[in-house]
């Protein structure tokens, strides 16, 4: 292949790579990329259909049995008598057991679906978080970029104001060291949101030189919204899977109870005998025979599997019981911390915020009448930017808890 194509395809993918536009996802469009994309979902896809193909082939008789079996009399009188036999033997059940085993096994089979789709549920609630997480340290970033140009702007000046005898070195030098600290800051955000860029791609199964924008709105609602806490708790994912267990424990009982009588066996025979017959010497003769065998029901040979089924129905009922309980006191205290994360919220983003904003616009009209020092705005600025800091970590928490909040109808306790 000439050289001259593979360079000029070579660039124009590095090109491609270099230039492609970022990807820009809502935090419901990474969790629906996600459960389409996301490695782990291929093994339970395998499991559905190892469970499949274990029904498919449940509760079939067994193979018939043949024999052939030939005998004569050389070691004896050596008189030519021989017996030649062909039989063919099935075993047929007497009880339903069968039927109980695929009953069986269907719901195993749902009991499997109904832990992937717990999974499918709790893999949502964890790409939602992250995507939420990146756009709040992305947030962050925009803010503390804002505090960091302040202060650039302040140095400027200061270093200005300096010459003329008006500013101590002092000044300036806390100033730069502010900056040094909100450098800093910004670095170790930088490094979070490449780790929290990394841990949601891998989640949503995308490529590593994807770039990826989270675009969430970090707003506060007007109210809170309400819901059914005992709806909840009767469809919730990890109850229905326990309500599963259950009927799959239920069946492997039936399964086992349904085993009291084991298989009788039903033949046929056909043979040929070749016996002397005096006076006449050799003769032929033909039978044919039926006949079947059943073992003696004298002691069950499946007590322990038996009694093993029965200690699991009352695990899985055990277990029932703890997960409701665990249930309804985990969605108490979710519903709690979003309550209180609102309320934290609300007071830290209202009029805290309008009072900087009106005496940061204060200063800004009084330098303009010459009432107010360049350095008395910049310093109303800062601190309009800590309280907005402030707040956005309060709304940051409040979303983190709304989030635990929506995902409480499908998720066991999440801390």
């Amino acid at each position: 292949m000439p050289f001259k194509p593979i360079l000029v395809s070579l660039i124009t993918s590095s090109f491609c790579i270099l230039w492609a536009e970022p990807v820009r996802l809502s935090p419901e469009q990474a969790v629906a990329r996600a459960l389409q994309s996301n490695p782990s979902l291929k093994i339970g896809q395998r499991l559905i259909e190892q469970s499949e193909a274990t029904l498919r082939y449940a509760g079939q008789l067994k193979n018939p049995e043949v024999k052939l079996g030939f005998r004569n009399d050389w070691l004896g009188d050596d008189a030519g008598e021989q017996d030649i036999e062909l039989g063919i033997t099935q075993s047929l059940p007497i009880t339903p057991h069968r039927k109980k085993k695929r009953i069986w096994l269907e719901r195993e089979r749902d009991e499997v679906i109904s832990e992937i789709d717990h999974d499918l549920c709790r893999l949502a609630f964890i790409v939602e978080a992250a995507a939420i997480e990146l756009a709040i340290i992305t947030e962050q970033r925009a803010l503390l970029q804002r505090q960091i140009d302040i202060n650039q702007t302040m140095v400027t000046f200061l270093k200005d104001r300096s010459q003329f005898g008006e500013i101590s070195p002092l000044d300036i030098t806390q100033a730069k060291l502010t900056g040094k600290q909100l450098e800093a800051e910004q670095r170790s955000l930088v490094v979070e949101q490449k780790a929290a860029t990394l841990h949601l791609k891998q989640l949503m199964g995308t490529p590593l030189t994807e770039e990826l924008i989270i675009d969430a709105d970090l707003s506060l609602p007007a109210t809170l919204s309400t819901a059914d806490l005992r709806e909840e708790a009767i469809n919730h994912p990890s109850v229905v899977h326990a309500r599963q267990a259950i009927l799959a424990a239920e069946a492997k009982h039936d399964y086992e109870a349904s085993k009291k009588y084991e298989d009788i066996q039903v033949g046929l025979t056909l043979s040929q005998e070749k016996s002397e017959d005096q006076p006449e010497g050799l003769d032929r003769n033909h039978y044919i025979g039926i006949g079947f065998s059943m073992p003696l029901p004298l002691r069950r040979a499946n007590q322990q599997a038996l009694a093993s089924a029965e200690s699991n129905i009352a695990k899985a009922k055990t277990e029932l019981e703890i997960t409701q309980a665990q249930l309804t006191y985990s969605q108490a205290r979710i519903a709690e911390r979003r309550e209180q994360a609102f309320h934290l919220a609300k007071e830290a983003s209202g009029d805290v915020i309008q009072l900087a904003e009106q005496n940061l616009k204060a200063y800004q009209d009084a330098q303009a009448t010459g009432q107010a020092s360049f350095l008395q705005v910049q310093r109303a600025q800062e601190t309009l930017i800590k309280f907005k800091s402030a707040a956005l970590e309060a709304v940051a928490e409040y979303h983190r808890a709304e989030t635990i909040f929506r995902a409480r109808a499908h998720t066991e306790d999440i801390p």
